[in-house]
């Protein structure tokens, strides 16, 4: 569709309320979708967690986890993706195919570029600069031009995620020219979701807050006569279902531009 008869109008608050609408008015399946990539999440959580510890991460689990992270997204944003373009139903269990590896494959360098970019800013500082001499000011700056680059590029470049997901050819620089003129649209789009999730991760949080006010002593005065350990597991397990589902919305949120994104432009 040429720009001249392209009807659809790419404003950034237009593609975040269409994501926000694709999730409510399609949430039963929604949740076939997110099933078994949430429990995979948990465990994916909970396996980092006990191998690193408390301590900082390294560099190479980091990009394992990374990696990880991607393949289990791999599988809820194809199917939402088709979802949404196609109209097929997702199932609860299904077989990866070819292009879910394409798909992968594109997301975990996507996601592990992404990552390298917003370290740079961090050991840059510590490198040639004295950490607690560097004004404030400054880091913040750097950290939202970093933020600020990497939205733009995975904006560009966000609607050769929906074709992967539906099997139409479409290359990294089609992808490029397809977002020519609406690069800002789909970055604005991306900069209200981090300010939605900001929104929807303190939502959580009071949530999750008031439910362990609640719980917490129901389960010592359970446990009294019992070892910790498993109210430690509970609170393992509560922790990794909150960032589970974390991910997942935004996940959803991020596939729901994309797609419109998509659909629009093509």
């Amino acid at each position: 569709m040429s720009q001249a008869t392209r009807p659809v109008d790419l404003a950034g608050t237009q593609l975040l309320k269409c994501a926000f609408a694709y999730w409510f008015r399609r949430f039963g399946s929604w949740q076939k979708a997110m099933a078994l990539p949430l429990v995979l999440l948990m465990a994916s959580y909970l396996g980092f967690h006990q191998l690193t510890g408390v301590e900082q991460a390294s560099w190479l689990m980091r990009i394992a986890r990374s990696i990880a992270e991607a393949g289990i997204l791999t599988l809820f944003a194809v199917a939402w993706h088709r979802h949404l373009v196609m109209g097929e139903e997702p199932r609860l269990l299904s077989l990866p195919g070819v292009h879910h590896l394409r798909f992968f494959l594109w997301l975990a360098l996507i996601q592990i570029v992404g990552m390298l970019l917003w370290e740079m800013a961090p050991d840059l500082r510590r490198s040639h600069f004295d950490y607690q001499g560097l004004p404030w000011p400054f880091v913040i700056a750097a950290q939202i031009a970093v933020l600020v680059v990497i939205l733009y590029l995975v904006g560009k470049v966000s609607v050769l995620f929906p074709a992967l997901a539906v099997r139409e050819p479409l290359s990294l620089s089609q992808a490029w020219r397809m977002t020519w003129d609406q690069g800002m649209a789909i970055f604005n789009a991306n900069f209200l979701l981090i300010i939605a999730m900001l929104l929807i991760v303190l939502g959580l949080g009071l949530l999750a807050t008031q439910s362990a006010r609640l719980l917490l002593p129901l389960l010592l005065q359970a446990g009294e006569s019992a070892p910790l350990v498993p109210l430690q597991i509970l609170l393992e397990l509560f922790v990794a279902l909150y960032l589970a589902i974390v991910t997942i919305i935004a996940c959803t949120l991020a596939v729901g531009i994309a797609t419109r994104a998509y659909v629009a432009l093509r």
